[in-house]
């Protein structure tokens, strides 16, 4: 469990000194401050990624990112489209706080945003929370023999660590769910593929509105045209994620009957 811990604080201490480091750039020259929130992010996902090579080894990295049959990867993707829209609502209704602000989303939405946001944070994340936090939740002797307690404690802490209302709900079941394909699978490239997909959507839907004239759009009913065509947009998303959702688990239980992803080998989560 300490080796998560210590994981932890070193992503978290890395972004936490990058940041500060950018932030003293910012006041001394030009710069304003969100604009070096995207370079913040890449140099200290990059340097976290450096740490846990060095750690784990190339050995760790190479076997974590193999997956046997490869077309399990197909069936990721139609989850995170489908989720889009349902995501959209579930914010809207919340409307929590976004710490994050404007002016980090303005320079998310773009070619280097996409790169940050989209593809390294991604990578850095899956290699601590699914390759180094629930590993060792699995082999905590004081959940042994609980898989779901210990994916549901790393879903949690994956939440937390985006330290943002706005995030909180949709990180902790985006974690859930890829915690569970690295249980059966023994693999980070599921979760990898779902969380690019999930982050890079994201952007490219920012970098194209922020190329369109205002709408004027506040809301989804809004943006639909009428509550109605609203509604039935989210009916037929919430459907097609629930079948492939569904197909995602049957294929992966069918070629992953046991979970490698636990070195205790406790029982399998049904």
């Amino acid at each position: 469990m300490w080796n998560a811990i210590k994981f932890i604080l070193v992503y978290l201490g890395l972004q936490l000194a990058v940041a500060i480091a950018m932030g003293i750039v910012a006041a001394v020259s030009p710069l304003d401050l969100t604009a070096v929130l995207i370079p913040s992010l890449i140099i200290s996902c990059l340097l976290f990624i450096i740490y846990f090579v060095r750690k784990k080894g190339f050995g760790f990295i190479k076997q974590s990112f193999v997956i046997h049959p490869w077309r399990i990867l197909l069936f990721c993707v139609p989850v995170f489209l489908f989720y889009l829209l349902p995501e959209m609502k579930i914010n809207e209704l919340l409307d929590a706080p976004d710490v994050l602000g404007m002016g980090f989303w303005e320079n998310a939405f773009s070619p280097v945003g996409l790169m940050a946001v989209g593809v390294l944070g991604p990578f850095a994340e899956e290699l601590l929370f699914r390759g180094a936090v629930l590993p060792s939740l699995l082999n905590w002797d004081r959940i042994s023999g609980k898989p779901w307690l210990a994916i549901i404690l790393s879903a949690a802490l994956f939440s937390l660590a985006h330290m943002n209302p706005a995030q909180l709900p949709f990180a902790f079941l985006l974690g859930v769910l890829l915690g569970w394909l690295y249980y059966r699978t023994g693999s980070l490239l599921p979760g990898l593929v779902i969380h690019v997909i999930n982050n890079s959507l994201i952007c490219v839907a920012g970098i194209l509105s922020l190329n369109e004239e205002d709408s004027g759009a506040e809301t989804l009913a809004d943006l639909f045209g009428s509550p109605a065509l609203e509604y039935l947009a989210e009916g037929v998303s919430l459907l097609l994620l629930f079948v492939s959702i569904i197909a995602l688990v049957k294929v992966v239980k069918e070629y992953y009957p046991d979970s490698p992803g636990c070195k205790s080998g406790v029982s399998t989560p049904q």
